[in-house]
């Protein structure tokens, strides 16, 4: 995330909730960062395909 996003985003969140703290504001914005990475593709396997190849290779179903 650019910190011109975080900025916008830290306004906009101060015009909604003008009584909220900094700190509370910062965690919600580390909060969407991270899930922002989250959503990201990645270049690995699905976990869930994953643990069904080692269920299948190990024998437990």
């Amino acid at each position: 995330m650019s910190p011109d996003k975080k900025v916008e985003l830290f306004y906009d969140a101060y015009r909604r909730h003008p009584e909220a703290r900094v700190g509370t504001v910062v965690q919600r914005i580390n909060r969407l960062e991270r899930a922002e990475e989250l959503r990201k593709e990645t270049d690995r396997p699905s976990p869930r395909g994953i643990v069904k190849f080692i269920r299948l290779v190990t024998g437990r179903a």
